[in-house]
């Protein structure tokens, strides 16, 4: 009864646990769900701004609606707190919501045996830090972890933490954040959340959500405490740590982490994936696969300048062999006939003067189609921007051609359906090839949600 009476309300479901606000998404499927995700927020930690990303992966196809999934906000950071809390605090406070959860879901005995639904540990940024250090005193009981663009290690030699350093000195927080903060109390909310909309360009379910932080009492202090014990604390991953993952490992546990691309995450740049991929023993993946088109704003290809300007020399040569052109007899039948199309038509001034028009002929629409290099053979459309045949110098070039709008949907599916179709090893790192940023939460909800689903369906169902 209880089950159908959750299923009757739209997810996520409001609620409060220790003093933090949460957010819960019930299992679709009707019955014990297969799956229990726990999920934990980075700084600022407000269960809200993942509310895209945990929708659509409660309802994602790959699941069939048989996971439930909590997320609880971080204390102090969207309810008043009198007093900054501390990230020891925050994992102390998700053990504890891994214990409600664990006893929520006991044991069933079905078909003749007992069973148990799967408990995952979800974790975004710091999150997943919290994750690891929850990990350490509840290995036991957790199948496998998460870690989406996590920040794990050495988090105080970013690059962006190295940019906001003065924000993260210990007085800030108690002499300079006071006075903004009170003017931004005073300003009515109708007013302050389209100018926190122009100011961070974040859609309106994020700056709302933006906007609830910044007026409430204690929360940006909490936030920026905490930020400033992650600079301090968070530095080579600890044997502690590593043994727990390896533990977890030793038996059906999975390991996966997410990463941006390169250098594209100030917060997690390369050097720190590498390190954390050797300590924890994480098999290197590419998502999507590299055989995928990665998407971007242009494509580059490379072209031979001499290829082209024989190309070019050739078709100009031709045209000059034609018979100038003659205008064709005017005719004494009324007869309505077919007008001659003038595309792609040219105007030519003769000697004397005139100007007569030239038909277009089947060259000049394939003025650069099959220009070929030493590499490889390309072709161009007669749209392709001509600054090819302007560039004079020897060798290659890069050439821009037109703006290509990649479907992301259709090659994160065929991502989706690679990885669930290869098994995959238990411990993977997997590096975004399509862009996706560090707060993925804000615009790439769908898109993480769907190779998450596929990592769920396959490690658990």
């Amino acid at each position: 009864m209880a089950v159908a009476l959750l299923a009757a309300f739209t997810p996520p479901l409001r609620a409060t646990f220790a003093s933090a606000p949460a957010l819960v998404w019930p299992s679709r499927a009707g019955g014990p769900p297969k799956i229990v995700l726990l999920f934990i927020p980075g700084n600022p930690g407000l269960a809200e701004y993942y509310t895209p990303y945990l929708s659509a992966l409660s309802s994602a196809p790959a699941l069939q609606g048989k996971i439930e999934i909590i997320c609880v906000s971080h204390l102090g950071h969207a309810a008043p707190s009198p007093t900054p809390t501390t990230l020891r605090a925050q994992v102390a406070h998700k053990l504890l919501a891994i214990d409600a959860a664990r006893a929520a879901y006991p044991a069933q005995r079905i078909h003749g045996r007992e069973e148990r639904p799967r408990f995952v540990l979800g974790g975004h940024s710091v999150g997943a830090y919290i994750a690891l250090e929850c990990l350490k005193e509840r290995r036991h009981v957790v199948d496998s972890v998460h870690m989406l663009f996590p920040t794990v290690s050495w988090i105080g030699k970013t690059p962006n933490a190295r940019k906001l350093a003065p924000l993260f000195h210990p007085i800030v927080p108690a002499f300079f954040l006071p006075l903004p903060l009170l003017v931004l109390s005073l300003l009515p909310f109708a007013l302050l959340l389209p100018l926190i909309r122009l100011l961070t360009r974040q859609n309106f379910e994020a700056a709302k959500t933006t906007t609830n932080f910044l007026v409430t009492p204690g929360a940006v202090r909490s936030a920026v405490n905490m930020a400033g014990e992650e600079m301090r604390e968070i530095r080579k991953l600890r044997d502690e740590t590593i043994k727990a993952v390896r533990e977890i490992g030793s038996g059906e546990g999975k390991v996966r982490a997410y990463w941006a691309r390169g250098e594209e995450d100030g917060w997690a740049p390369s050097w720190i994936r590498k390190q954390v991929e050797s300590a924890l023993t994480l098999s290197p993946l590419t998502a999507p696969p590299s055989d995928m088109p990665a998407p971007s704003l242009k494509k580059f290809r490379t072209f031979s300048i001499s290829a082209l300007r024989s190309r070019r020399q050739a078709h100009h040569a031709a045209k000059a062999s034609k018979p100038p052109p003659v205008t064709p007899p005017r005719l004494n039948s009324r007869a309505p006939r077919r007008r001659p199309s003038l595309i792609g038509a040219r105007a030519v001034r003769s000697i004397d003067g005139s100007i007569s028009i030239e038909a277009p002929d089947d060259s000049s629409a394939t003025e650069y189609a099959g220009a070929s290099t030493d590499d490889e053979t390309v072709t161009l459309s007669h749209n392709t921007p001509k600054t090819a045949a302007r560039a004079l110098d020897s060798g290659s070039a890069v050439i821009e051609s037109p703006e290509v709008e990649l479907d992301l949907n259709t090659a994160l599916a065929g991502s989706a359906k690679n990885v669930a179709s290869h098994p995959l090893p238990a411990f993977t790192s997997a590096v975004c090839n399509i862009g996706m940023p560090h707060a993925f939460c804000l615009d790439h909800s769908e898109h993480m949600a769907r190779i998450t689903a596929a990592w769920l369906a396959q490690d658990h169902l």
